[in-house]
């Protein structure tokens, strides 16, 4: 079975995130123990019963169970001792309605059923435009377009979300489903509800200031605002052409496709690609550029209704996988669950920052092993070259053997004549880096602690300023947490090395 790793990468034709993924945890010169993981699941369900409990219903969630399962009639059941639950605090979630056992495949979608990009595009009123590859700018003159596949899925996206009623596919397009897709409409979140880094304000992303963090989500919002800029004469045309109504296809749709995108998107890899817009995934066109080269050979980046219902635990060792004998994207247990327990999944080896930015969430406190502060060393010196724009994960007591071994190969002479060492740069690289955050470690845990004690009720307005109050104060909450999660790992870095500079 192939690994459906789940997208953090927010692309546009000449821009891509990918490579901020590039996290190689095993590269670690361990100087502590693991971080240990706590039974925060046990703790609450104790029972021991494996007969099935009674669990909270989700309606919404059932209807696209049940439109799947009508058209996409399998051997074998699309769910396997679980459903879909509305989970406190977390949303749509998947929990076990009686014993899974460990190695037990609990979901078992057709692929056929993903929706991938040639799909979205073969079932866009933009099709004409975008099979095409040509349409007439508003000067008159044909222009020509080739869109990256993640805009191909936005476009459907926000075409199918803006009306929740799937676009009209062609006569020719005999696996699509409006059913399915009506109800896929009706369970996604709503706009501004991702709390994904798309729907923060500008004030809220500069919070992230001297976190790398920063760079990524202003290039997460650069390459939606770019991607608007390139389909926004597109559009326009296709308005000209009757093809779509004026208003279903505008900047807040499209923005709020991107962040459906951002934390709902998928990357299946094959072994071979097959072509067309059946079950083998294949793809063609709309690839060009840097993003081609990000997304390899073999894969392909879907939708997935029901597979993206599945939640985040960093503890979790199960991924969203390929059966490529029949064609199924697949979930396995990776650990006994109880009825009444949330069936879980791993979206990567991502930081709790990382986390926020796509998913608007962190991980408990604690729990995430891949958490680290994010290092670039561009500007160290000679030596560096060839990695001066990789970011290394630096972890509590734990510092990538990959930098250690560059900066001490970029050690010489600085500008005083003086000899420096690996460790003093990196003891130099960590200080810059703790005077560049927008609030300093002090400050922040001073101001998490007035956070905790301040809620909705402290605003004076009605109830949209109250709710706008409470995302925020979650929001600096989130971030202010980062930060000094951030600040302590250089500050323990710093002194690590100072100790072995003795």
């Amino acid at each position: 079975m192939k690994v459906a790793q789940p997208i953090f990468s927010f692309r546009a034709p000449l821009i891509s995130l990918r490579s901020f993924q590039r996290h190689n945890t095993s590269d670690q010169r361990s100087l502590r123990g693991p971080v240990p993981l706590n039974g925060f699941l046990d703790s609450i369900f104790r029972s021991k019963d494996t007969a099935p409990v009674e669990i909270e219903q989700d309606a919404l969630g059932q209807a696209l169970l049940d439109a799947l399962f009508s058209k996409h009639q399998t051997s074998s059941s699309l769910m396997n001792g679980v459903q879909c639950s509305d989970i406190s605090g977390q949303g749509r979630g998947l929990v076990a309605t009686q014993t899974v056992r460990e190695g037990q495949v609990v979901l078992n979608i057709p692929f056929d059923a993903a929706i991938t990009p040639e799909k979205a595009a073969q079932m866009s009123s933009l099709r004409d435009i975008i099979t095409s590859s040509r349409y007439a700018s508003s000067s008159g003159d044909e222009a020509k377009t080739t869109l990256p596949d993640w805009t191909l899925l936005a476009v459907w996206l926000a075409e199918l979300v803006s009306s929740q009623t799937p676009p009209p596919p062609p006569p020719s397009l005999s696996n699509n489903n409006h059913a399915v897709h009506a109800a896929y409409a009706a369970v996604l979140p709503a706009y501004q509800n991702t709390s994904c880094v798309l729907e923060w304000t500008e004030n809220e992303v500069n919070w992230l200031r001297g976190s790398y963090l920063y760079n990524m989500a202003l290039d997460i919002r650069t390459a939606a605002d770019t991607s608007w800029k390139e389909l926004e004469p597109i559009i326009s045309h296709a308005e000209r052409a009757g093809l779509i109504k004026k208003g279903v296809l505008t900047e807040k749709t499209l923005k709020h496709a991107f962040a459906l995108l951002l934390s709902r998107l998928i990357r299946i890899n094959f072994n071979s690609r097959t072509g067309g817009g059946g079950g083998g995934g294949g793809i063609s066109g709309g690839i060009s550029g840097d993003y081609d080269r990000n997304l390899g050979q073999n894969e392909v980046e879907v939708l997935c209704p029901v597979a993206d219902f599945v939640n985040h635990d960093s503890t979790c060792s199960s991924f969203l996988q390929i059966d490529e004998e029949n064609q199924n994207i697949v979930l396995v247990a990776d650990r006994k669950y109880r009825p009444g327990e949330q069936i879980f999944a791993s979206y990567g080896q991502k930081t709790s920052g990382e986390m926020l930015l796509s998913y608007g969430f962190l991980p408990e406190e604690g729990s995430n092993v891949h958490d680290a502060c994010l290092l670039s060393i561009g500007g160290v010196g000679e030596g560096v070259e060839q990695i001066s724009k990789e970011v290394f994960p630096l972890k509590m007591g734990a510092v990538p053997q990959k930098l250690l071994d560059a900066l001490c190969s970029a050690a010489g002479e600085s500008n005083n004549g003086v000899n420096v060492s690996g460790e003093q740069l990196l003891v130099n690289l960590c200080k810059q880096k703790l005077e560049t955050y927008s609030i300093n470690l002090e400050d922040a845990r001073a101001e998490l602690l007035r956070l905790r004690g301040t809620t909705a009720r402290d605003s004076t307005g009605g109830k949209e300023e109250r709710d706008a109050t409470t995302i925020n104060v979650k929001r600096r909450d989130a971030v202010l947490r980062i930060l000094v999660q951030e600040q302590k790992i250089l500050a323990r870095t710093i002194f690590l090395m100072k100790q072995q500079l003795k």
